[in-house]
């Protein structure tokens, strides 16, 4: 049932108990972020390995992720309806902003099954240095993402803490993957 895999702990009783919703959004937004994370990996992994046999489960779990942040807006706006403590406020607010970020995180991993679907169609080789950066770059993007939903689901902030340097590691990586890249197509002509 397609109301199954959009909507799990969401559910109108537990408004009146505002403390209660939010508890269950955060799950439901956790799930959210799960979702996210699996279509990058099948993205990534599409990529490495050249095939569009994903491409379909990532569509799939796009409009469910398209689907999820839709239920979980609307839930939220009810929840925001009801009296709310100055922490639970805070939570409702940044809530909104999650499930914001988790759906650019699922609109990025299809653009790169598009990528794949080029890849393939053009049937792009990779040298054994660029699949080895590929792999080394999807390592990391595993890593923390798998971090940033322990830390979220867990509402661990010593974990969260965490998060930052191994963006700024990815973001290194990034930029020098990227300048290898270059020289490479540079030394080719």
């Amino acid at each position: 049932k397609e109301e199954a895999k959009t909507q799990q702990y969401l559910d109108e009783r537990f408004l009146t108990t505002p403390s209660v919703a939010v508890s269950q959004t955060v799950k439901e937004v956790t799930r959210m972020g799960k979702v996210a994370q699996q279509n990058v990996l099948l993205s990534m992994d599409s990529i490495l390995n050249k095939s569009t046999s994903s491409i379909g489960t990532i569509e799939e779990n796009e409009n469910i992720i398209d689907e999820m942040e839709s239920n979980i807006t609307q839930y939220l706006i009810k929840i925001a309806d009801e009296p709310l403590s100055k922490e639970e406020n805070k939570v409702v607010s940044g809530l909104f902003h999650v499930i914001t970020d988790i759906e650019r995180i699922g609109d990025h991993a299809t653009n790169l099954a598009e990528i794949t679907s080029y890849i393939v169609q053009e049937e792009i080789e990779f040298s054994d240095l660029a699949k080895h950066e590929l792999t080394v770059i999807t390592d990391a993007v595993k890593e923390i993402m798998d971090l940033a939903i322990k830390a979220y689901e867990n509402q661990d902030i010593e974990l969260a803490k965490k998060i930052q340097p191994c963006e700024d590691i990815i973001d290194l990586l990034k930029e020098t993957l990227r300048i290898r890249h270059i020289d490479r197509l540079a030394q080719q002509k």
